[in-house]
């Protein structure tokens, strides 16, 4: 509504353009309208109102974001009157302060995520396009797995398996205490034919281009020990009986499957 006198003529105009007269105008707003009104035979206007347009997003550092870094995510958007904002993270409302950036000194892994805002004032609203930001990590402490579980016999094959959650994804590298790696890369080691020269700790370690991370030990092991069990002289084979302890290792805690080889009876 143009105010300044009862009996003063106004002009509204709409876009630029001449769309009536009178103190008041009533119009449906379409996105991208903007009005302002001027007293009849004066080249001086009110200034524009209109609603909110599509705000923009940006989030800085715009380079690849490391968990631990500090991330801001702004807005802008042209509003008058100025538009309050409202932050959603995957679709989701966010209680963040809504008229200015938002800050996250230390960002961890679940901040990542797709995010837009919602600009609104009395004449409309709209929503910004979605921006989406992804935080890269190390790799956790990998867990191992074997298999087969339970007792193994001499001669037999194993496979031992390891993951990690990181990103980007982990690649694998197994090694036994106090050797090179072994020639197996990749997140599963088959171990063929187990023999007392193939006895040692075994163990994955994961990495990516952030950093990496061993796995706990895995200890395969031959020792003689009192018979117990029938010898299969024609398939050869001697059974052997696991054993689990749990140790501390030099550089990490040690998870120790022993295998006990049995003597003929």
């Amino acid at each position: 509504m143009c105010d300044l006198a009862s009996e003063t003529p106004y002009i509204w105009f709409r876009n630029g353009h001449n769309v009536g007269q009178g103190v008041k105008y009533r119009v449906y707003i379409q996105s991208g309208d903007c009005f302002s009104c001027a007293v009849e035979g004066s080249d001086l206007r009110s200034p524009s109102v209109y609603a909110p347009k599509t705000p923009s997003l940006t989030v800085s550092p715009s380079a690849e974001i490391g968990e631990g870094s500090s991330v801001t995510l702004s807005w802008s958007s042209d509003a008058n009157p100025a538009a309050n904002y409202t932050w959603f993270k995957n679709n989701q409302p966010l209680l963040w302060e809504t008229n200015q950036p938002h800050t996250v000194p230390s960002v961890r892994p679940e901040d990542g995520g797709t995010y837009l805002c919602h600009a609104e004032n009395q004449y409309g609203h709209m929503s910004s396009h979605s921006l989406f930001f992804d935080v890269q990590y190390a790799p956790k402490t990998p867990s191992v797995t074997r298999f087969p579980t339970g007792e193994m016999e001499v001669g037999r094959s194993v496979t031992l398996s390891c993951s990690s959650d990181a990103n980007p994804a982990a690649n694998y590298t197994w090694f036994k205490e106090h050797q090179d790696p072994v020639k197996e890369l990749g997140q599963n080691y088959n171990i063929i034919n187990i023999t007392s020269e193939l006895g040692g700790n075994y163990y994955c370690q994961a990495h990516n281009a952030i950093g990496h991370h061993n796995s706990t030990f895995l200890l395969i092991k031959e020792e003689r020990g009192p018979p117990e069990n029938h010898v299969d002289r024609e398939k050869g084979q001697i059974p052997l009986r696991r054993e689990c302890d749990q140790t501390e290792a030099a550089q990490t805690s040690g998870l120790y499957s022993t295998f006990k080889k049995h003597p003929r009876d």
